[in-house]
């Protein structure tokens, strides 16, 4: 049976790993405040218009 030749994944080094990983982090966080801050906003205009 052949198989496929896939060349080996390159090894990633501690600081692109590191930068890789603080990346993805600075990302979630900056949803993360912006979807609470929506829903902040949502809930004030709910509370105003309701009562």
């Amino acid at each position: 049976m052949a198989e496929a030749a896939t060349p080996a994944p390159a090894a990633v080094t501690p600081e692109a790993f590191l930068d890789d990983r603080q990346h993805f982090w600075s990302g979630f966080y900056h949803f993360v405040w912006t979807v609470a801050a929506c829903l902040i906003v949502l809930l004030v205009l709910m509370a105003y218009f309701l009562l």
